[in-house]
């Protein structure tokens, strides 16, 4: 496929490298650890076709056995389950009242486990254990269906939403599992950052806390993770737990994996057309292939460009273009299950699919991965690659750059891509916004008692505990054994409105008008950019033009396009930044509460061929504000003072350090693209503010665009002298591009102004004056 790859779809020149990976053998432990195991559970294992351990597997078993906390760091499809199932099921054929809890971050996972449970379960009855429950308990389950679940489960398999909103406030119908719980397993723990993560965090912490203090339980976690730089210290921090016992060499076959790096911009093509041309081409091939996009936008797009390329190149087999499909998050729950049936039972060959397949969904063998861009972190594109190839067979994996910065960074200096370090994960448990939701909702499950719950909640809990009283919400009840702290709240129930997903609640519904059939959820602040009215909204490849958007009722309205649709839709927008600092605030480099505020003008009609602005149409939207954090550094007037006598352009060379420094930011923190974003600032600005007058600060900044921030703005404040590097370097490194705006360093696709005022060498001038 490479060699046809070349000939054919890259004969342009599109092939900047190829990596070739070799594969590996298996490395197995001595077959004493099964000896340790009981009889039933060997044969078990005998019976499913293990009759040996990987190495890093009889690691994991033997400490999860041993009582210990475990985190399993090894590559996608290299048996983790084992590390987890073996334990767990052995201490409850071992003992009568020995029970887990599995949490999983997605409902996909958690059917997915079921069933290897179930199979695993029908070995060892046929050996001769008990009998004993093994139930999904999430929102999905039937209402009649739960009071028998929590009676008679040994094995309960969750998610941290139902963890949050409905064990721990009701713990009580639960007294039998948690006063027995052994083991809690953490699925795909690299999936808990950023606002996930910091929810997450606590929500573990309350579950460890009422094991400990109200049922006696001390419970042993098994965590498993891709490969992250800093796995125990990530479960560490997650769990709130001091020693884990890490199990990171990984002993599975690997087979041969191509890993391509292919560069659009060499042959003027476009990114998503090349992408949609390589999955007909692999599906063509007989290939089974995802392709990970970073938008559902692009998803759809990739899709419907695929479908038409089949059709044409294949008329005789029309059921080519019915084999790919998108799999993406916003979807209805039933849609994506038949999605994940039908990639699993081989009828669909190809998927254009978010990060939702990145977790390790079983969806079958797949030979091919292909990546539209950088998706943010360095562990997450392995994640993804990770998906084909399962076991020892072979494997490609394309990774097709944008103009970006960071792609065309890795374009051009493969060695810097394929010898990156895997990032860091990061979780802050003492994000303070946060762990005063979780407070209010673990003093209902179990009265706070600060010189107790200090090692679950922090150094900071009682500044929590004391603006929660100032707030009302909290009251003092004075005990022999010390002060403890009651809820006193509103309402009867905390944890029911406080979303663990994302600190955002409110979301519009996308429905067919003539149908009424709801195809998706979208949050409120991507709902004035996706589905405005006169927005071109696509669902499976399929065209939608949204008819109205009913602002009350939260709706969007939409038909399909009765004809081809030759544009497509964006909006036109800016967004202030008012940072709430001190008025002698200057020099260093500070973290502050910030209010983001973004209006809508109108969206522009952009022709599909060609790229260029057909009209622009006026909107008429409600602002949107939230309140963050920012971290920011005021540029010294000397550093403008010395650029202007270098008859150098400031405001764009501003506009192009902010933009190169949002760049490198995946780089250095696990976050995502859309997590942080940069104050774009147009010189030509003409907007009035209510004093009538428009105050643009000499000062990069970066907020937090989750609303109440989730600590990343900290953490950015920490690194910040090494973004400034980082951000130099790659600017002072790229050759291409014109010194008024090179798409390879100092273009952004998040700008809000279009990437326009931009000056390349003003930015180096800039960051090399605000370093020293």
């Amino acid at each position: 496929m490479v060699e046809h790859l070349r000939r054919g779809l890259g004969k342009h020149g599109q092939i900047a490298h190829v990596e070739r990976m070799p594969g590996s053998e298996a490395s197995f432990a001595d077959d004493g650890l099964l000896h340790h195991l009981t009889d039933a559970m060997r044969s078990c294992l005998r019976s499913t076709g293990v009759t040996r351990l990987y190495a890093h597997q009889a690691q994991a078993v033997r400490a999860a056995v041993a009582g210990k906390h475990v985190v399993v760091s090894t590559s996608t499809s290299s048996g983790k389950s084992l590390c987890y199932n073996v334990p767990v099921l052995e201490s409850v054929v071992s003992s009568p009242v020995a029970c887990a809890l599995y949490v999983f971050p997605t409902k996909a996972l958690a059917q997915d486990q079921l069933k290897a449970l179930l199979q695993m379960k029908a070995a060892l009855l046929l050996a001769g254990a008990g009998d004993f429950g093994v139930e999904i308990y999430d929102g999905d389950t039937p209402v009649q269906d739960r009071a028998r679940i929590r009676q008679q489960a040994r094995v309960l398999i969750t998610n941290p939403d139902m963890l949050h909103a409905s064990i721990l406030p009701c713990h009580g119908q639960f007294r039998r599992i948690l006063s027995g719980l052994a083991h809690v397993v953490v699925d795909e723990a690299h999936t808990y950052r950023g606002a996930f993560g910091c929810h997450a965090a606590l929500v573990l912490r309350r579950l460890r806390r009422l094991c400990a203090d109200v049922y006696g339980r001390r419970t042993a976690f098994v965590f498993c993770t891709a490969t992250l730089a800093n796995p125990g210290e990530h479960v560490m921090e997650l769990a709130g737990v001091d020693e884990v016992e890490l199990v990171d060499q990984d002993a599975s076959p690997r087979g041969v994996k191509h890993f391509v790096l292919w560069n659009s911009s060499s042959a003027s093509k476009s990114p998503v057309t090349e992408v949609s041309r390589l999955l007909a081409e692999m599906v063509q091939h007989g290939l089974r292939c995802i392709a990970f996009c970073k938008t559902r936008k692009l998803c759809e797009q990739v899709l419907a460009a695929a479908r038409e390329i089949l059709e044409e190149a294949v008329p005789a087999a029309p059921e080519l273009a019915s084999s790919v499909c998108v799999y993406r998050g916003g979807y209805m729950a039933s849609d994506r299950r038949e999605i994940e049936a039908d990639l699993f039972s081989g009828r669909l060959r190809g998927v254009a699919a978010t990060n939702a397949l990145e977790l390790g969904i079983d969806v079958g063998h797949v030979d091919a991965t292909l990546h539209l861009g950088f998706p943010g972190s360095i562990a997450s594109l392995w994640q993804q690659a990770g998906r084909s190839g399962r076991r020892s067979k072979d494997s490609i994996a394309v990774y097709v750059a944008f103009d970006g910065a960071v792609d065309q960074y890795f374009m051009n200096y493969p060695d810097k891509f394929f010898g990156k370090p895997i990032e860091r994960c990061h979780v802050d448990a003492q994000n303070q916004k946060v762990l005063r939701q979780h407070l209010a909702c673990a003093a209902v499950e179990n009265q706070l008692r600060p010189d107790r719950d200090e090692p679950y909640f922090g150094a900071t809990m009682n500044d929590a505990i004391t603006f929660l009283k100032d707030k009302g919400i909290l009251t003092s009840n004075p005990t022999s054994s010390g002060d403890t702290w009651k809820y006193a709240g509103p309402v009867r129930r905390p944890s029911q409105s406080v979303s663990i997903r994302a600190i955002e609640h409110e979301k519009f519904t996308v429905t067919e008008t003539a149908s009424k059939r709801v195809l998706e959820e979208i949050e409120q602040s991507k709902a004035f950019f996706q589905v405005h009215e006169g927005a071109v909204y696509m669902h499976q490849g399929v065209s939608y033009l949204v008819d109205r958007l009913d602002l009350s009722s939260r709706t969007a309205y939409c038909s399909i396009s009765m004809s081809e649709l030759c544009y497509h839709t964006k909006t036109e927008d800016y967004t202030d930044i008012d940072v709430a600092a001190p008025a002698d605030a200057s020099g260093g480099v500070r973290a502050d509460e910030c209010t983001v505020t973004t209006r809508w003008v109108g969206y522009r009609r952009i022709f599909k061929t060609t790229d260029q602005v057909s009209d622009v149409i006026p909107l008429h939207l409600p602002s949107y504000s939230f309140d963050t954090q920012a971290v920011w550094a005021t540029i010294p007037q000397t550093v403008r003072a010395s650029m202007e006598q270098s008859k150098l352009w400031f405001r764009g060379g501003l506009h192009g350090a902010a933009h190169a420094i949002l760049s490198i930011l995946p780089l250095h923190m696990m976050c995502g693209s859309g997590d942080l974003g940069t104050e774009c600032v147009d010189p030509h600005e003409t907007r009035k503010r209510d004093d009538d007058r428009v105050v643009v600060p000499d000062r990069i900044l970066l907020y937090d665009k989750h609303p109440g921030g989730i600590g990343l703005a900290a953490q950015a404040r920490t690194l910040f002298g090494d973004l400034l590097a980082a951000a130099l370097e790659l600017v002072l490194a790229c050759g291409g591009g014109n010194s008024d705006g090179c798409p390879n360093c100092v273009q952004s696709f998040a700008c809000r102004h279009t990437n326009k005022n931009l000056d390349k060498e003003a930015a180096v001038a800039l960051l090399k004056g605000l370093i020293e």
